[in-house]
């Protein structure tokens, strides 16, 4: 197992082998590891709802992995593909789309958008439902139905996510 180390002034944890690579990119002026509070994970990462894990993206152009989501996701770096997480990460997208669908079938009153966001909302991997709603995702069954019927909708999702979750709908512009 690696040796984990703190970075104070991101406030995150990485092995040595994550920050000997960093330091590296950072003398050539390119780092490597994805750093939500200057880019956008999903830029470099997609979700694979089979397994529940993160993969790096991959340019349909050239075949290649995207480097920053490939470094991020090395074993060697962070282990964010670990089996609990990921069978979490698929229970998340799985209530995500029953409440979705239930919204889609009912009524859809004052009640049934407060419970819907509220539901979004208290979801443990709010990155999911960015991916759902304004991602990849989007395009998927139900999330395609919601943005049709209800795009503003989605705004009010996110505001409440960025409550819980700062930085959010920042993400996403």
């Amino acid at each position: 197992m690696p040796r984990l180390t703190i970075d104070g002034g991101a406030d995150s944890v990485c092995c040595a082998h994550a920050r000997a690579l960093e330091s590296e990119r950072h003398r050539r002026g390119r780092p490597l590891l994805i750093d939500p509070s200057v880019c956008d994970p999903w830029d470099h990462l997609v979700y694979v709802e089979e397994t529940g894990e993160f993969a790096a993206r991959v340019d349909p152009a050239g075949g290649c992995e995207d480097p920053r989501g490939a470094t991020t996701l090395d074993e060697r770096c962070m282990r964010l593909n670990i089996e609990a997480v990921a069978v979490g990460r698929q229970r998340v997208v799985g209530t995500l789309r029953r409440e979705v669908k239930g919204f889609l079938g009912s009524p859809r009153d004052a009640m049934a958008i407060q419970a819907l966001v509220a539901a979004l909302a208290d979801l443990d991997h709010p990155e999911l439902v960015v991916w759902y709603l304004c991602r990849d995702g989007r395009a998927e069954p139900p999330s395609a139905a919601l943005i049709e019927t209800a795009p503003g909708l989605i705004e009010r999702i996110l505001a409440r996510l960025d409550e819980f979750a700062p930085g959010v709908r920042e993400a996403v512009r």
